[in-house]
Parts: C-alpha cells; sequence; structure tokens
C-alpha cells in the first residue's frame, strides 16, 4: 500500500467517524429535548390556567407562641396567620364570586372542589385536590367564607409548589421573613401535640 492510498483511508475513515459523531450527538439532543418536555408537562400543568405557581404570592406566618397551635385545626391555622397579596386577593375573589352561585357569601364543600378547580383551569390533578381537601378536614357539611376560600386557596398554591417545583426553586420565590420563620420547623414544632394534618399543613408550606 503506497502513501497516497493509505492517506485516502485515512480521510475515509476520519470523515465516517465525523459523520458517526454528528448522528450521535444528534440523536442525545433529540432525547434529551424529549425528556425535557416530558418533564416540563409533568412539572407544569399549570400554565395553562389564570394561576403560574410562585411563593410569592402570599406569605405564612408562626404564632410567637407555638402551643398556640395544639388547638388549631388547619383551616383555622390558615385563616388566621396567612397573608395574601392583593393581586392574589383579587384572584381568589374573581374565583369565589364565579362559584359562590346564590351570591350568598359562602360556598359549600362542592363548590369548594370547582372553585379550586377553576382556579387551576381544571389542570389540577385530582389526587391533588383529594389530598387538599383531606388535610383541611373538608367534609360535605363543610363552608367556607371569602377569606376562608383566599386562605385555602393560597395553600393549595404552596401544596402544589412543593409537588412540582424544587425545594431551590420554592426558597428562592419565598420571603425572607418567612423563610426565617420556618426554618428548622421539625425541631421547633418538637415537644407540641400538634393535630396532625396541621404539621403535615405546616411541612408543606
Amino acid at each position: 500500500m503506497d502513501g497516497e492510498e493509505f492517506s485516502n483511508i485515512a480521510q475515509t475513515v476520519s470523515v465516517a467517524r465525523g459523520i458517526l459523531n454528528q448522528m450521535r450527538k444528534r440523536e442525545e439532543d433529540t432525547t434529551g429535548d424529549r425528556r425535557q418536555a416530558r418533564d416540563s408537562k409533568k412539572r407544569t400543568p399549570w400554565l395553562s390556567g389564570p394561576l403560574p405557581l410562585s411563593c410569592e404570592g402570599c406569605r405564612f406566618e408562626l404564632p410567637m407562641d407555638l402551643k398556640v397551635l395544639e388547638y388549631l385545626s388547619v383551616m383555622t391555622y390558615l385563616s388566621n396567620y396567612c397573608i395574601v397579596s392583593s393581586r392574589r386577593k383579587y384572584l381568589f375573589k374573581t374565583t369565589f364570586v364565579k362559584a359562590d352561585s346564590d351570591l350568598d357569601g359562602i360556598i359549600n364543600s362542592y363548590e369548594i372542589r370547582q372553585a379550586l378547580l377553576d382556579l387551576y383551569s381544571h389542570s389540577i390533578e385530582n389526587e391533588c385536590l383529594d389530598d387538599i381537601l383531606d388535610i383541611i378536614d373538608c367534609q360535605i357539611g363543610s363552608v367556607f367564607d371569602r377569606n376562608q376560600f383566599a386562605a385555602l386557596s393560597a395553600f393549595s398554591e404552596r401544596y402544589l409548589c412543593k409537588r412540582y417545583h424544587t425545594t431551590k426553586e420554592i426558597n428562592a420565590s419565598k420571603q425572607l421573613l418567612e423563610q426565617t420563620d420556618f426554618a428548622g420547623l421539625k425541631a421547633k414544632l418538637e415537644g407540641y401535640n400538634i393535630p396532625p394534618k396541621l404539621v403535615r399543613a405546616l411541612l408543606i408550606i
């Protein structure tokens, strides 16, 4: 084999390797795009609705004396220790009024479910909705006023943030005062006889 023939073979092999590397890279890019699209679809079903999930729309507080929590239901805690931003208040109020068919300022357990579905444009999974309503101990005869609905809606947003966002994303969107208040929460709650569902709600927040 002379030098020219060897050079041609080497050049052919080099070209073939280049083509193979390009094909591999294209396949990896396609696989990555598919995985990213799948993960995005899994994590962001709310994007079709009016409520892009964030922890910025509200702030939760803890009582100065944590023993107070021993005597609170989840709904009572949410109603008294949740501060909702003006933009979120307007959205929650609009959703509440739409669900309040008889305009008496009260919605029942069926209407609260429909209101939450409407809030997320029916993109919230039934599993999540059932769990949220179970945490607040929503029963057939339960009723909610506008302020309670706002607090529940704020909690539902935190619940979904916890489910679909990373810890880093959640912490980045929480107000510093709340982060400080809830830092080391598990240790803070030790020694108190707090209702299990309230403990779970606090850990979700």
